[in-house]
């Protein structure tokens, strides 16, 4: 019997070293086997599109919303996050450990294609995986490229902007952003009004962590 894994792929910064760079940048790969299921359940509980961000901070489609109808939407997607049959991996990396771009590339790529080779048991049982990516950086994007030729064939990457399970990718990121702010005590003011530090750390970062799978 043929099986997929599709996996969603979504980021936070950019490769600038600039000092009003953004200090962290993240991927983050979310692994679904049945996305039409997962399509269905965003289109049922999370009516509205989902975008971190911009709910937790009350920007762009979400600027005249009050902080409670944004956080009933977090809510939400959280839910269906950890009820999904899914499972995800985020990979951060502090810039200011790097000297220059080429050096985080150069990580980037090493801490990737080591996840799908030292977790080839997570992978075994498909026949294809898809990456999906939106091909927002294009950095990012050669990366990507580089991997699915360097890795098992079965491995293909989808360059789209397809379907709403990349939602799901971007909730995964904003934990990872939000573990990041928490461990590094750079939370904003917009952040520590949405959460408490407690909520954030016993409630949505533990449940989190439980979706996480691999080295």
């Amino acid at each position: 019997m043929n099986k997929t894994l599709y996996c969603y792929i979504d980021e936070s910064g950019n490769f600038s070293f600039e000092n009003n760079a953004p200090k962290f940048y993240i991927v983050s790969f979310v692994f679904v086997e049945d996305k039409a299921s997962a399509e269905n359940n965003l289109s049922k509980f999370v009516q509205k599109k989902f975008h971190a961000e911009p709910i937790i901070h009350g920007r762009e489609d979400y600027y005249q919303e009050s902080i409670i109808s944004r956080k009933q939407l977090f809510n939400r997607m959280a839910m269906l996050f950890y009820k999904e049959n899914l499972f995800c991996k985020s990979f951060s990396f502090v810039k200011k450990e790097y000297s220059e771009t080429i050096d985080l590339i150069k990580d980037i790529k090493t801490k990737l294609k080591e996840y799908f080779c030292k977790n080839y048991s997570l992978f075994k049982d498909y026949n294809r995986i898809i990456l999906n990516y939106d091909g927002g950086q294009n950095e990012l994007e050669k990366i990507l490229k580089r991997l699915e030729k360097e890795l098992i064939s079965k491995i293909n990457l989808s360059i789209n902007t397809n379907g709403r399970c990349y939602e799901i990718a971007d909730f995964c990121t904003s934990m990872e952003l939000l573990k990041l702010k928490l461990e590094n005590n750079c939370l904003t003011k917009s952040d520590a009004y949405f959460f408490t530090r407690k909520e954030l750390k016993k409630l949505y970062l533990k449940d989190y962590q439980k979706k996480i799978k691999g080295d």
